[in-house]
């Protein structure tokens, strides 16, 4: 089943994928996304079209499109991203609010 949300920043559109899920974001604005870090989940992020900083632990680097950033469990990161960008996310699990830590 899909799942849809929205706020003034981005639509996050999340589909079941294998034991985790597939989530896609469209960005309204310039926006800072993310900033926090789970202890289970691992993601893959890769920019779709756009721009984007990801920042891992406290080191910044420009998101090329089609590059894929792994994020294993206990990484900090954040996402400096522009208007109408695109991103796509492979996650290792669902959406558990209680492995979200900021």
């Amino acid at each position: 089943m899909q799942n849809y949300h929205e706020d003034e920043r981005r639509t996050l559109t999340s589909i079941p994928y294998k034991d985790g899920e597939l989530k896609v974001i469209i960005t309204k604005e310039d926006c800072v996304l993310g900033n926090h870090y789970h202890k289970i989940k691992r993601e893959e992020f890769t920019l779709i079209e756009g721009e984007a900083i990801i920042t891992i632990d406290g080191t910044g680097t420009k998101m090329p499109c089609g590059e894929i950033f792994t994020i294993q469990p206990n990484q900090i990161h954040s996402f400096l991203i522009s208007k109408d960008s695109i991103l796509m996310c492979i996650c290792s699990h669902t959406y558990n609010d209680k492995d979200d830590y900021r």
